[in-house]
């Protein structure tokens, strides 16, 4: 009896394992070719405070972050330009240089931020007039 307890238990452990191993497989950050660090789908992160930013979610174009919990009630503010902390880009939806955007409540999104979209080399996430996620395309120009 002991002996099939046993086994099961090394059953479970190995499909644990795969569980854990499929979902962290997703969006993991990954180590560019010049072993510079982490990255995110195309972008690198050039500044990431990590007590206000959990996740960082790419998939195509479509960028979404997580924001931790005492920061999600605050307003995110992004900004995009072609080169870092120059002049800033209009969006096209509303014709300024930041876009307020919000923040899912609940669901299996809660957390993260409604999706953008753009073509922008460096993009930066600011709450309270504070720098808190820059990232760089990979083949953006210094």
């Amino acid at each position: 009896m002991t002996l099939r307890r046993f086994l099961f238990s090394i059953v479970g452990i190995c499909l644990l394992g795969v569980v854990a191993w499929a979902q962290s497989a997703e969006n993991p950050p990954q180590n560019d070719d010049q072993g510079e660090g982490p990255q995110y789908g195309e972008f690198v992160p050039i500044l990431l405070k990590q007590e206000v930013v959990e996740d960082i979610n790419i998939k195509d174009n479509d960028l979404m972050i997580k924001i931790r919990e005492p920061y999600r009630e605050k307003d995110v503010l992004v900004k995009i330009s072609d080169a870092p902390l120059a002049q800033y880009r209009y969006w096209l939806n509303n014709g300024q240089t930041e876009f307020p955007i919000r923040t899912y409540r609940g669901g299996d999104r809660q957390g993260y931020t409604y999706r953008i979209r753009t073509s922008a080399a460096y993009i930066e996430y600011w709450i309270d007039d504070e720098l808190v996620l820059h990232l760089k395309r990979k083949d953006a120009e210094q």
